[in-house]
């Protein structure tokens, strides 16, 4: 059976493992406690109706996949990425109203420069390596 708070966090608990009374979970995420009515799978908001001291322990499981550090790699590289294009595109905007940015735009070039010889020269060497007698 799956639950899920208001934090909108969602848990997967084993049908072995469910209790056959309403039950007091915990969000592991947010901390936040409710009683769970797991016969209906409903939040019961009357706290009255549960004896907390027949709460049992519960193997709870977290069913949110984590983000993995890859994808904010990549939102990081493509935003960058975004900032530089917008940069290039407006180049002349930008040096009409801040003049001392033209050192950074000759760097620019400059890297632009180093960066297309070396993925020539890779590729010089990868088609000799690659290359067909």
């Amino acid at each position: 059976m799956i639950i899920i708070c208001e934090c909108k966090s969602e848990f997967d608990i084993p049908d072995s493992e469910l209790p056959k009374k309403n039950t007091l979970v915990q969000c592991s995420l947010c901390g936040k406690e409710w009683y769970q009515d797991f016969k209906n799978n409903k939040i019961i908001s009357d706290k009255k109706q549960i004896n907390p001291s027949k709460i049992k322990n519960l193997n709870i499981t977290n069913t949110n996949k984590p983000k993995s550090l890859i994808n904010y790699i990549l939102v990081f590289v493509i935003f960058l990425l975004s900032i530089y294009g917008i940069m290039i595109m407006f180049e002349k905007e930008i040096l009409n109203s801040f003049p001392k940015m033209e050192s950074f735009y000759l760097s620019v070039e400059i890297m632009n420069e180093i960066i297309s010889a070396n993925f020539k020269y890779l590729l010089e060497i990868l088609i000799g390596v690659f290359k067909v007698n």
